[in-house]
């Protein structure tokens, strides 16, 4: 037997929030990069050279980047994330987590890279009504966002 899912709560926000950065931040980023590219010249440390140009360029590249807008629909199945579907099954838990005025949904998921999840909740989306839905299909449990996501934040990213 098929049965068909209902999408219970729907938004569409930004994947994460875009910090536009001053020439300043850009100088100094040249500059780290320049020093680093001195020292491994003068420990004659080509390896390090070339990791710190890549590091510096990855870096370049995701402070240009724009986020994409991300469709998140939690159903009476499961969780889904632009064309990634969650079942409940695969969800260990969630938490509602609210950072400086905004709110993220943090779901921890069964799987070995990156279990967790973290969703960002607009506005309009009431993170109660959320909460009472989802301890419909799964448990809470408390959680933190992980130190990779508010290291970039600090960083502009």
């Amino acid at each position: 037997m098929v049965h068909k899912m209902t999408t219970i709560i729907s938004w569409e926000s930004p994947e994460f929030v875009y910090h536009p950065k001053k020439p300043d931040w850009y100088w100094a980023l040249a500059l780290i990069i320049l020093a680093g590219i001195i020292i491994a010249l003068v420990d004659k440390n080509f390896l390090l050279g070339i990791l710190v140009v890549l590091s510096g360029g990855l870096f370049f590249y995701f402070a240009q980047k724009k986020p994409h807008m991300m469709v998140v629909a939690i159903s009476d199945q499961g969780i889904s994330c632009n064309q990634e579907f969650f079942a409940y099954k695969d969800i260990d838990s969630f938490w509602i987590h609210e950072d400086d005025d905004e709110w993220k949904l943090l779901i921890h998921i069964h799987r070995i890279m990156s279990p967790l999840l973290s969703l960002p909740i607009p506005p309009d989306v009431s993170p109660l009504e959320m909460r009472e839905l989802l301890l419909t299909f799964i448990p809470e449990s408390e959680k933190t966002e992980p130190l990779a996501h508010r290291v970039s934040d600090t960083l502009g990213f």
